[in-house]
């Protein structure tokens, strides 16, 4: 898969919905921008972004919010640094990223309400082995350093909300395009966004999927089989990456 030209082709299905993207005041032209810092070779394919916003009129907002009468929504993904990935080798399955770091999904209002998703790649110290609590390699957590850092000192910020960072979801691993989708289909409903029904957008995420998702799947699929062939194909792993997928951390063997 040569990703520049995969992006470039999303770029291209996504401008096809220009019109009903508009409405969520979603930024083509950072997307284009953001398609020129990609830099890829045979075995790996990196790009870079801060934020990406879209936002969610209150006509069109998500039903059940807490508070109820909330207006817009302005939903931002956020990194701390670039994305690199590691292309699957399709006999092989280890971790497919090299780098991310602190992948959120903010959701702000008007009024001052706001939560959190933050996507962790969690990557620990194998002298330490298993910590106090479980601990996903990838998971999502809900809250998160965002609201964590929304808290005044003698203030209630929250009211009567409990919120802590447990627990941490086993949930595979997003980038950008898959973290847009999942904004996408999460929070915005298909009549609103036809490109959800569109099938070279469909194929388009499955292919990204079948880069990061798949290994993410064989891994954890491997903790409860001895081997695993398919299509008359043997997998081999890492078997560290295996382990940390449902949260285990094996301690370094001396």
């Amino acid at each position: 898969m040569n990703f520049k030209t995969l992006f470039n082709q999303y770029v291209s299905i996504l401008n096809t919905f220009k019109k009903e993207l508009s409405v969520f005041d979603f930024r083509m032209d950072q997307l284009k921008e953001i398609g020129k810092t990609i830099q890829e070779d045979k075995n790996t394919f990196s790009y870079e972004f801060t934020k990406f916003r879209l936002t969610i009129p209150k006509k069109l907002k998500p039903s059940h919010t807490m508070p109820k009468g909330v207006e817009k929504i302005t939903i931002t993904l956020s990194v701390d640094d670039k994305i690199a990935v590691k292309r699957f080798n399709n006999a092989h399955v280890e971790d497919p990223f090299l780098n991310l770091d602190n992948f959120n999904i903010t959701l702000n209002c008007e009024d001052n309400h706001y939560s959190s998703w933050h996507l962790d790649r969690h990557i620990m110290d194998r002298k330490e082995g298993d910590g106090e609590n479980l601990h996903p390699i990838y998971h999502m957590t809900y809250g998160g350093h965002y609201m964590e850092s929304k808290q005044v000192d003698g203030e209630d910020v929250y009211g009567k909300s409990l919120i802590i960072r447990a627990p941490r979801l086993m949930h595979p691993p997003l980038e950008l395009i898959l973290g847009l989708d999942f904004v996408f289909r999460h929070y915005i409903s298909k009549k609103s966004l036809p490109l959800l029904d569109h099938e070279p957008y469909i194929k388009l995420v499955e292919d990204i999927k079948k880069e990061i998702w798949f290994p993410f799947a064989l891994a954890l699929t491997k903790n409860y089989c001895a081997n695993i062939d398919i299509d008359n194909k043997r997998y081999t792993f890492d078997d560290y990456f295996v382990q940390r997928v449902i949260g285990h951390n094996p301690p370094e063997v001396a």
